[in-house]
């Protein structure tokens, strides 16, 4: 069975709504230097469990992701979250080829920054963080 992290990715490179954006640029924990722009990198940052009659399988964990685009100007993007927002909103079902996830919640606004050096904008950000509530074991 894939693992979260891989049902994310595959969900949001398959989907409509970011693929065209990133291409295969989404990566969890970090990017990798040299490619390119725009490209969308998720962590987990926090978690909840519960177990309740409707999870008998297993338990149902609402993993807390952070999410965060890096491109060249600020509307890309803010286009890339509001994306990862599109592809997520209203799921529930097998994500990626993997999990069964039951419910996506969204926990922040956005916030912007940019990456500095030397008095130069190397590239923007925007991040969100997102809670998905999952099962460890496929759904029956």
């Amino acid at each position: 069975m894939a693992t979260i992290e891989e049902s994310i990715r595959n969900h949001l490179v398959g989907s409509a709504d970011v693929g065209p954006l990133v291409g295969s640029r989404v990566y969890p924990t970090a990017a990798p230097k040299g490619k390119g722009f725009p490209n969308l990198v998720f962590r987990q940052t926090g978690q909840d469990e519960e177990t309740t009659a409707q999870t008998p399988d297993g338990n149902l964990i609402g993993a807390i992701f952070t999410f965060m685009a890096s491109a060249e100007s600020p509307a890309a993007a803010k286009a890339v979250i509001q994306a990862v927002r599109r592809a997520f909103k209203n799921f529930c079902g097998v994500m990626g080829g993997g999990v069964y996830v039951s419910g996506i919640d969204s926990l922040s606004g956005l916030i912007d920054d940019a990456v500095i050096k030397d008095d130069t904008v190397l590239f923007y950000t925007t991040e969100a963080d997102v809670q998905i509530w999952y099962q460890e074991v496929p759904h029956t």
